[in-house]
């Protein structure tokens, strides 16, 4: 019979022309195919695991009063230089980024280590994300204290364990 690749070509060569603009047709299409499955795929995991928001009073999960004075207690511990009691409230995946010394080394980072008197509470924004089957509250707020007023950023998870805190 030969080598293989001459004998590949001359089975090749018997082809028609039209056989052959059919088959890199049918070659194109396929390969598109699989790449717009792959964008699909991909598209469908990033809508996945993008967060889905809603408003605290359809949650089923959280409560806007429990999780309004949870988020002033723990800001009026923060103020207060009460970090430990700060870290308590913490999931285990963020006592494993923020301890204490960490807690007062950001205060003293800010703008003015010496906040004053905690005067008032803003408007609290409260709302719920759903990601990845999970569910959390953030709360944002502004604060207003005699030396200065400071922006919160509050997470918390489905056990109101402390899952996100930022401040600016």
């Amino acid at each position: 019979m030969g080598i293989p690749w001459d004998f590949a070509n001359r089975y090749n060569d018997n082809f028609d022309i039209e056989e052959k603009k059919a088959a890199k047709r049918e070659k194109t299409l396929k390969i598109w195919g699989i790449v717009l499955i792959i964008i699909a795929i991909i598209i469908g995991i990033i809508y996945w695991n993008m967060p889905k928001w809603s408003d605290i009073s359809e949650s089923t999960v959280f409560r806007e009063e429990q999780v309004q004075a949870t988020a002033e207690e723990i800001i009026r511990l923060y103020s207060d230089d009460e970090y430990e009691a700060v870290v308590a409230y913490m999931t285990d995946d963020m006592k494993a980024v923020l301890n204490a010394p960490t807690l007062s080394i950001s205060k003293a980072q800010l703008v003015t280590e010496d906040f004053g008197e905690l005067q008032s509470f803003g408007q609290m924004d409260i709302s719920e994300a759903k990601q990845r089957r999970k569910r959390f509250a953030m709360v944002q707020v502004s604060v207003s204290y005699t030396n200065t007023s400071v922006a919160y950023t509050l997470t918390f998870d489905a056990d109101m364990k402390l899952a996100g805190f930022y401040v600016k």
